[in-house]
């Protein structure tokens, strides 16, 4: 239950906050409709319903556009329709909390001014690559509320998850999973 509640609750409140943050030309009833569906979410908070209302692919794809501001720009390649048809709604909701805990780490202590997330289906598997050019991670990898929910994430849907924290700058994350 804590785990639904801070992908849910907290990582969705932080993304509108991001968005109101970061957008000059605010737009008032947009945020109160994303705060909507948080509230919502976070009321019915055992029902997982991503990726019916839309597109799951635009969906992933807005969800990283989000974080989008003055001095941080987002790309997305591959996040094409596709690649989602074959995979379950359970997991496409694990995968989006894992993508959008990616985005508000990178948010809150990456420093990163560059983030591009790719997508490829690979020999019936999914393959999410992250990269930012951030301060990228020191050190052994401490896994907190947020890491210890990705990993737990990726492990529920028989994927794995790579942090490569050996790069010249930033950091790298491969997330793979079953396609089927």
């Amino acid at each position: 239950m804590s785990k639904k509640v801070h992908d849910v609750v907290a990582n969705g409140i932080y993304q509108v906050m991001t968005k109101i943050e970061n957008q000059e030309d605010f737009d008032r009833d947009k945020a109160l409709d994303e705060l909507e569906f948080v509230y919502e979410k976070s009321r019915d908070i055992s029902y997982d319903k991503i990726g019916e209302e839309k597109e799951f692919s635009k969906i992933v794809s807005d969800l990283i556009a989000s974080f989008n501001s003055e001095t941080v720009k987002t790309f997305t390649a591959g996040n094409s329709p596709a690649i989602w048809t074959p995979i379950s709604a359970t997991a496409k909701e694990e995968v989006y909390q894992m993508i959008r805990e990616l985005m508000v780490n990178m948010k809150k202590h990456s420093h990163a001014s560059h983030v591009a997330v790719k997508f490829e289906k690979i020999n019936n598997r999914v393959d999410i690559q992250y990269k930012d050019n951030g301060i990228g991670i020191s050190g052994d990898l401490i896994y907190k509320n947020g890491l210890r929910n990705t990993a737990s994430r990726i492990e529920a849907i028989n994927g794995t998850i790579t942090f490569d924290t050996k790069i010249e700058k930033g950091l790298k994350v491969n997330l793979s999973f079953p396609a089927s």
